[in-house]
C-alpha cells in the first residue's frame, strides 16, 4: 500500500489531467524512464556476474554514451555552437561533475540496494525537481504538489521503515 500512495503522490505532482500539447514531450520522458530502468537491471545483472570497481563502470558507461551523443550531434543538423565561458562552464558543470557524479552515485545506490529499494529512491527525482525550481523562480507549490509530495516521502519512508524492521522481525522469530 506504500507504493500506492508514493504512486498517488507521483500522479498529484505530474498532473497528467493537465497534458494538453505535451504528449509526445511525455512520451519521451517515459521512454526515458524505461531505459532508465532497462539499464539498472543490466547494470544490476552485470554487478552479480562480474563484480568491478564502480568508477570504471561509470567512466565506461559515460564513454559510450558520449559516442552515441556524438554521432547524433553530427547526424542532426543545427546552427553552430556558440562557445563562451559561461556555455563550456555550464557544460563541464553538467557533463562532468553532475551526470558523471550522478551515475557514478546511482551504480553505488544499485551496489548497495535491491533494484527494487534503488528504484524507489527515484521517485524522489520530481519532489527535488519541484521545490528546487519553486525556491529557484521563487514560485509558490500548488496544492496538489505539497500533497503529492507529502503522499511520495510517506509512501518512500513506509518502504524503508519496513525494510529495515522485516530482517530484525525475522530474526526475532526463527
Amino acid at each position: 500500500w506504500a507504493i500506492g500512495v508514493a504512486g498517488v503522490g507521483l500522479i498529484s505532482i505530474l498532473k497528467p489531467w493537465e497534458l494538453n500539447d505535451q504528449i509526445v514531450y511525455n512520451a519521451v520522458a517515459i521512454c526515458g524512464s524505461l531505459s532508465w530502468a532497462i539499464a539498472a537491471i543490466i547494470t544490476k545483472l552485470l554487478l552479480k556476474r562480474q563484480p568491478m570497481h564502480l568508477l570504471a563502470l561509470t567512466a565506461w558507461q559515460m564513454i559510450f554514451g558520449s559516442l552515441i551523443l556524438l554521432g547524433a550531434a553530427f547526424a542532426i543538423q543545427e546552427p553552430a555552437t556558440l562557445w563562451t565561458s559561461n556555455f563550456i562552464t555550464a557544460l563541464v558543470v553538467t557533463g562532468v561533475i553532475s551526470t558523471a557524479m550522478g551515475w557514478f552515485l546511482w551504480t553505488h545506490i544499485l551496489d548497495k540496494l535491491s533494484a527494487g529499494m534503488a528504484g524507489m529512491t527515484t521517485l524522489l527525482v520530481p519532489i527535488v525537481a519541484i521545490t528546487s525550481t519553486s525556491w529557484h523562480l521563487n514560485e509558490p507549490l500548488s496544492t496538489g504538489d505539497i500533497a503529492g509530495t507529502c503522499c511520495v516521502l510517506f509512501g518512500l519512508a513506509v518502504l524503508v521503515f519496513s525494510s529495515l524492521v522485516t530482517p530484525i522481525v525475522g530474526r526475532e522469530n526463527p
